[in-house]
């Protein structure tokens, strides 16, 4: 028997049909082209290196006075 009231899944798949027929109303996307880059002539600075950080060794515990 047909149903009166439609669920929210048959309204989901009944949306994908109705899409296809009336279309999307956006836009399609622009393209903008390819940017320029880096300029012309312009130096590129290496990274500053700095030097490692290293543990030191842990300290030996201090005796205490007697």
């Amino acid at each position: 028997k047909p149903q009166q009231n439609l669920t929210p899944g048959r309204v989901a798949l009944s949306m994908t049909s109705l899409l296809m027929d009336i279309g999307s109303p956006t836009l399609s996307p622009k393209s903008r082209g390819k940017s320029h880059g880096w300029p012309k002539g312009r130096k590129r600075n290496k990274a500053k290196v700095y030097p490692t950080v290293k543990k030191r060794l842990s300290k030996t515990k201090k005796r205490p006075k007697k």
